[in-house]
């Protein structure tokens, strides 16, 4: 069973989302590509209708190259659920 985020933390997608809008078009291909993703799949990941799941490694990445501000356990509460309790 997967835990639900709690009320504090962004919808992970909206998250992403807002940290994407805040940047400039240049600053975010160069997100993306030190998350070893591109901007596309980033754009489409957030605007999609079904809710997709990035694997681990890329919630960590987009964790750590957002400086914390798209948070890795809003994108996965299954992998770093106590996490997701101390928030």
């Amino acid at each position: 069973m997967q835990k639900k985020v709690p009320s504090g933390i962004l919808c992970s997608m909206e998250e992403l989302k807002r940290y994407l809008n805040s940047l400039s078009k240049p600053d975010q291909v160069a997100y993306a590509k030190a998350c070893l993703t591109t901007l596309g799949y980033l754009r489409k990941a957030v605007y999609s209708e079904s809710k997709p799941t990035f694997d681990a490694a890329l919630a960590r990445l987009l964790d750590e190259n957002s400086g914390g501000v798209v948070k890795k356990h809003a994108l996965r509460p299954d992998v770093w659920p106590e996490l997701v309790d101390a928030a």
